[in-house]
Formats: C-alpha cells, structure tokens, sequence
C-alpha cells in the first residue's frame, strides 16, 4: 500500500497544480481504502435510485452531469483537500461522499414532491377488503433504497414490497429480490387498487379494491 500511496503522490504532484484521477488509481482506490471503496458505493447507489425516480430528462442531465464530475470536477474538489493537507485516499472519499449527498438530495425533492402530487400523507394508512380478510399496510418510507415500504399481511403470513412513485403518477409498482410483485393504483385517500402478479399470487392473492380501515 506504501507504494501505491508513493505513486499516486508522485503523479500529482507531477501534475500539479491540476490533479487527474485515473482509472486505474481509481480502481486501485478502491482496492485498498475501504473508506473511498463505502464512497463510491454510495454514490454508485445514490445514481441508480435517481434512475428510478427521476423522468427521462431529468436523468439525462444527471448523466451528463456525472460525466464531467468525472472528467474534471471530481479533480479540481479533490484538489482543494489534498491542498489543504488531506491524504489523497482522504480527498477523493470526501468528494465523492459530497457528490453521493447531493444526488440523494436531489432525489429527496423529488419524492418530496411525488408526495404531494400523489396526496401520500393522506393515503398512507391501513386498508382492506373485508371478505377475504386480508389487511394492507401502506407506509411512507422516504429513504436512500426506497421510496414507499407496503406491507401485505394476512392467511398467516406477511410480505414486504418496495416502490417508487414519480410526480403526477398515482401508479406505482412495487416489488421484492424474489420477484413478488403487485401494482397499486391511489385512487384517492380512501381507496387504492392492487394487482398482482403470479410469484406473488403464491402467498397471497391481492387483486381487488381496498378501503381504510378507520378503526
């Protein structure tokens, strides 16, 4: 590890004053710092989530956004750290965890904003359809995985699936790592609609229109 140190210390300050991140130092940072290795897993994570709930253009920009953090913005950040008497490893950590956090920021507005448009605050709650006795939990979860958490319980058992709602879209599909899968419809604060798929219809058939239970 004392060599590759010594080497990426010797290439930038070879290239001084403007730093250049290759992809090979990166991936060699990745390798032996385990804090830059969490980083880029962060921010890998933080783009995919914004794939999901942003709309097409949005996340184009994004694209091209990341492309010239990469390019050079990365480097210049990086830059004002290792100036500043952080470890290379330190620098490119920090920057890459800021970039992570703005992305998760931005993604926060906009479920912040597909909750308004969709009334969640009002919908989420406990729902059913009384003949089958089956019970529908739908909770808000505003978080770096997923943006709603709903739970399905009844027949002795209960599953958990996990959903992205975009701005003006009452529509969503939400899905476990086994392929359970079921589409809810908010149809407004007092009914939602739901429709499995078959991996689903294994544990529990969902299909039907399911109001609050006010109890």
């Amino acid at each position: 590890m004392k060599r590759l140190i010594a080497a990426l210390a010797a290439v930038f300050l070879i290239s001084a004053p403007a730093f250049a991140l290759t992809y090979e130092e990166y991936l060699q940072l990745k390798r032996y710092f385990p804090g830059f290795a969490s980083a880029d897993q962060k921010l890998t994570q933080a783009y995919n989530e914004a794939e999901k709930v942003m709309d097409k253009s949005e996340f184009e920009a994004l694209r091209e956004s990341q492309r010239d953090w990469i390019a050079g913005q990365r480097d210049v950040r990086a830059e004002i750290f290792i100036r500043d008497d952080y470890s290379i490893a330190d620098a490119y950590t920090r920057v890459t965890f800021e970039r992570a956090e703005s992305i998760l920021a931005r993604i926060r507005e906009i479920q912040n904003r597909a909750v308004d448009d969709a009334g969640i605050d009002d919908i989420a709650g406990e729902y059913a359809i009384s003949e089958s006795g089956l019970y529908m939990r739908v909770s808000l979860m505003i978080r770096d995985e997923a943006l709603f958490e709903v739970s399905f319980a009844g027949r002795g058992s209960r599953m958990v699936l996990y959903g992205h709602i975009k701005p003006g879209d009452k529509t969503a599909s939400f899905s476990d790592d086994l392929d359970e899968q079921a589409v809810l419809t908010f149809q407004d604060n007092d009914t939602i609609s739901v429709i499995g798929n078959e991996a689903f219809k294994v544990a529990f058939d969902p299909d039907g229109t399911y109001k609050r239970n006010n109890q």
